[in-house]
């Protein structure tokens, strides 16, 4: 944790600048009637909250720079876009509550409630960009579960492609030669 610390205060820092930036420049646009600056925006606030959303569990599942955490987490508000806007509408939701509602219960469980919430929604996105397994280590690897269980995937069955050609190894996976193939129609 200590060696991250830093580039955790940083991420964070750049999310308050880069968000202060973006709320002055749309108060400047509103009080100057620039309608479509203030759209502009307001555009980019929403975009780069649905990027925050990704970015801390991308920096803390995969070891890469700042700058590959950013790529990543845009990729991933894009490619879940229906998972982004529940997120973003339960925390503006969750945030009214507080506010408005309930304050003083809401301020004790609801927020962390609402994050374990979130970390089953974000959970399949991270899965989604995370290397396979090596074999060694499939079984300590808790984090690669897909939700099947074990039953479910011995009783698949699916055909092989090469099934029957030499060269292709029955066992492993198809496409995966065990040997050179040789005297082959083509190779004459």
């Amino acid at each position: 944790m200590m060696r991250t610390k830093k580039k955790w205060i940083l991420l964070t820092l750049e999310i308050v600048i880069w968000f202060g930036l973006l709320y002055v420049g749309r108060r400047y646009s509103q009080v100057n009637e620039r309608t479509h600056m203030v759209t502009v925006y307001t555009m980019l606030m929403l975009v780069s909250a649905g990027v925050a959303v990704y970015v801390f569990p991308v920096f803390s599942r995969f070891e890469m720079k700042l700058t590959g955490c950013w790529k990543l987490a845009f990729l991933m508000c894009l490619r879940f876009l229906p998972c982004t806007v529940v997120i973003m509408a339960g925390t503006a939701g969750i945030a009214w509550l507080q506010f408005y509602v309930l304050p003083m219960p809401c301020i004790l469980f609801v927020p962390g409630i609402w994050c374990l919430v979130i970390t089953f929604m974000v959970e399949p996105a991270l899965l989604a960009y995370m290397p396979k397994p090596e074999e060694g280590l499939a079984r300590d690897a808790w984090y690669y579960e897909t939700g099947k269980s074990e039953k479910a995937k011995k009783t698949k069955k699916t055909k092989d492609p090469h099934d029957g050609q030499e060269g292709f190894s029955q066992e492993g996976s198809p496409g995966v030669r065990d040997k050179p193939v040789r005297n082959r129609k083509h190779d004459i």
